[in-house]
This record gives C-alpha cells, structure tokens and sequence, in this order.
C-alpha cells in the first residue's frame, strides 16, 4: 500500500514538472497554476451498506481537516492532490459497528476535477465532477479506494472585487466525495468545507 501513495504523489509531481508553465486559462490573468487548500474534512465510513441511514448525522460523522495542492491544466480541468486526517470517536457508528475506542483515519488521494464554468451562468460559481484514486487508512488497515464525486467553488475574490473577472484567487471549496473501497468492502463519503487559494 506504501507504493501505491507513493506512485500517487508521484504522478501528481511529474504532472506539476512537466506542465510548470503560465496557465492556460482564458478567464484568468494569474501567473501560476498552482492552488493551496485546506478546510474542514467530515467522513461518513459504511454509507454503502445495506442498514446506512445518513440522517444519523451526530452517530456517523467524524470530524476533522483535510489540506492538498491543485494543479490547473486548462480552465476546466485540474489535478488535485489531498491528505485528511479524521479520528473515529468512541460510540460512533461505522461499518463495522458502533466504536468502543478512538481510532484514526487518514486518507490520500489524487482527483482529476473537471469544471462548468457556465452551467449556472454565473461567474462567481464553478461547479465541478471529481473522480480519481486514494489509500485509506483507518485503524492502521490500509485500503485502495476508487472515488467519485461533486462539489461547487464560490470565487469569494471576484465578489469582493466587484465581479472582476480576472480576481480568481480566493474561494470558497464544497465537495462531496464517495469513496469506494477495493477490498474489503466498503467506504466512506467525505464531505469537505475549505478554503482555496490560487497563487
């Protein structure tokens, strides 16, 4: 499982190298590609087990933050490199049960975000699917995840401007991502609220 976080970061880091050059994004006069984030992380583990009720929100999410890079390629697409770190509380439900103690999860995962720019017709607004692979870990058991998701970026920039169109900088990050393990069965939907700063 080490090598597979491993060719993870790595094929992020190839990407950065081999397109380290002015963005190519129409709607933006910004001289690098590269976005930091970071926010809150708030994992749901078993939402696809057969007695999951996701209205059971104070037994089933577990709290905590989440940080990566993005990489812009084109105005619609990027790569995204993501680690979060949650801890499963005594008596909260997963898959597996209700917990008796404290356990750990962490997860890492490289997603391919493409962007509609214009689907709601509104520039401060960019809505977005995601998809890519991941390790979690939870408990120190290691699992490959295939992951799929959605989310929206709220350009709080442009609204302090005045809608200018070239201040995408600052934003506003909500997604929702479905992780779906590869063995054993399972997953966890995560949920993340951040921040996002293009440079």
């Amino acid at each position: 499982m080490k090598s597979v976080s491993f060719i993870i970061v790595l094929i992020f880091l190839m990407t950065l190298s081999a397109n380290a050059q002015k963005c190519n994004c129409k709607d933006t006069t910004t001289e690098s590609n590269i976005s930091v984030f970071g926010g809150l992380s708030i994992v749901d583990d078993g939402f696809i087990t057969r007695d999951y009720n996701p209205l059971k929100i104070n037994e089933r999410w577990q709290y905590g933050f989440v940080a990566g890079l993005e990489y812009s390629i084109t105005k619609r697409f990027s790569l995204q490199l993501a680690y979060s770190v949650n801890v499963f509380k005594k008596d909260k439900i997963i898959s597996s049960g209700r917990l008796d103690r404290d356990i750990d999860y962490t997860s890492l995962n490289l997603h391919a975000l493409y962007f509609f720019p214009d689907l709601l017709k509104i520039s401060l607004l960019d809505p977005y699917l995601i998809s890519g692979i991941g390790i979690t870990t939870i408990d120190e058991v290691e699992r490959t995840t295939l992951n799929l998701g959605a989310g929206i970026r709220i350009w709080i920039s442009k609204f302090i401007s005045n809608n200018r169109i070239s201040d995408n900088k600052l934003a506003l990050d909500i997604k929702t991502v479905g992780h779906h393990n590869l063995s054993p069965r399972g997953g966890q939907l995560q949920h993340t609220v951040g921040i996002i700063y293009r440079f």
